[in-house]
């Protein structure tokens, strides 16, 4: 019973003293709000990057020909798909294709009896629309892609260019959906050589695996003493360069954040500093009616947690809501920037709940800080004097 009433004073304060609260909340969620949607952006990303890259082969090997990347021999592949160590190797056909000067497509041909074509193929078309990738000029195409042909009045087709002059119609097949995708076109691969321009014995590009990740050094050195005019990537270099440069934008970002809490924290000291008589009288009755100051304290102080609670779960809410409903709009900029914008669709809702709790921890022990020690002078304050 006693608990139940304890508990009623904690709502009647803090109603009593809503319009000092109603401002600490404002100004919580929004500084809560902006540094959890900036979390949520970086995780949503890089959880997205893992997954994708995580799909991908092992190891890309491009030509590199005056600094540029070039189409390379097939002999090129015969050679590294002989090489021992190596596996599942893919003569690629991937170039980008360029509608007009503003907006581009990534055009990837795929061959439904290579095994790697199949694993992708397998999860996003049935049989009918696998075989139909055999015998018609079909395509299947990203979000971004559909978007920009009904725009210009292409529905359900599309008339590609080729470099020698050709005009060549490909039929929709299927809109694709996932990080990565948005502005991909997948075509049966001689398709997708005639349309891009490249020579029967010519690739774009190598893609292999590598099963013993220990001989990794040793394929790198063995493939680029093959060839001096070849580089090669690996999954784990891409990962990495791709972290070091959400980390240093979501790093940026937060040293700003640092020096706004900071400044938060000071004008929350401030506001409880000057404690209104209101509130004191409030203290002092309690003090006359028998309460020891820790008791008084734990008042207050649970009073501060019902406002850090609700300024959380706002902040939450509107974050979720913002990012992964919203598409995190002018924010994503930041993690993306415009040039990206155009293979990125949406946000995936991976959330780290770890770094949800830091967040709430870091941000609880800040707000303790700074009105902790004008509650506690409150609280000693002579109940006789302050009536």
């Amino acid at each position: 019973m006693r608990d139940s009433i304890f508990f009623q004073l904690i709502l009647i304060n803090f109603f009593s003293n809503f319009k000092k609260h109603l401002v600490t909340i404002l100004f919580s969620t929004l500084l809560l709000f902006l540094l959890t949607a900036t979390l949520f952006i970086s995780d949503s990303i890089q959880f997205m990057l893992k997954s994708e890259l995580n799909a991908q082969s092992d190891f890309v090997a491009k030509r590199v020909l005056g600094g540029d990347f070039v189409p390379m021999p097939k002999s090129y592949f015969e050679k590294i798909q002989n090489t021992i160590g190596i596996s599942e190797a893919n003569c690629r056909v991937i170039g980008r294709y360029f509608f007009d000067k503003s907006y581009w497509a990534l055009i990837i041909g795929i061959d439904p009896l290579e095994p790697q074509s199949q694993k992708i193929l397998e999860k996003i078309l049935d049989k009918k629309s696998a075989k139909a990738l055999l015998t018609q000029k079909v395509m299947l195409i990203g979000k971004g892609v559909q978007e920009y042909l009904q725009k210009h009045y292409f529905q359900n087709f599309y008339s590609f260019f080729t470099l020698k002059g050709k005009i060549i119609k490909v039929k929709v097949l299927k809109m694709l959906q996932g990080f990565g995708l948005n502005n991909i076109i997948l075509m049966p691969k001689n398709l997708a050589r005639e349309i891009l321009g490249l020579l029967p014995n010519q690739c774009s590009d190598v893609a292999f695996n590598v099963p013993n990740k220990k001989e990794w050094n040793n394929i790198t050195n063995k493939i680029e003493g093959y060839y001096f005019d070849i580089m090669l990537f690996n999954k784990d270099e891409l990962l990495k360069a791709y972290s070091d440069v959400f980390n240093f934008k979501g790093g940026f970002f937060l040293s700003l954040y640092l020096s706004s809490f900071l400044a938060f924290i000071l004008f929350l000291y401030t506001q409880y500093s000057f404690i209104s008589s209101f509130e004191k009288r409030q203290i002092a009755i309690y003090r006359l009616l028998g309460w020891s100051i820790k008791r008084v304290l734990w008042l207050k102080l649970l009073e501060i947690v019902l406002i850090i609670f609700i300024s959380f779960t706002l902040a939450f809410v509107l974050a979720y809501f913002f990012v992964f409903s919203l598409n995190a709009p002018i924010l994503k900029l930041i993690f993306l920037g415009s040039d990206n914008l155009k293979i990125f669709s949406s946000f995936y809702p991976y959330i780290d709940f770890s770094t949800l709790f830091s967040i709430f921890l870091l941000f609880s022990l800040g707000f303790f800080t700074a009105t902790i020690l004008p509650l506690w002078r409150a609280a000693i304050s002579e109940a006789k004097e302050v009536l």
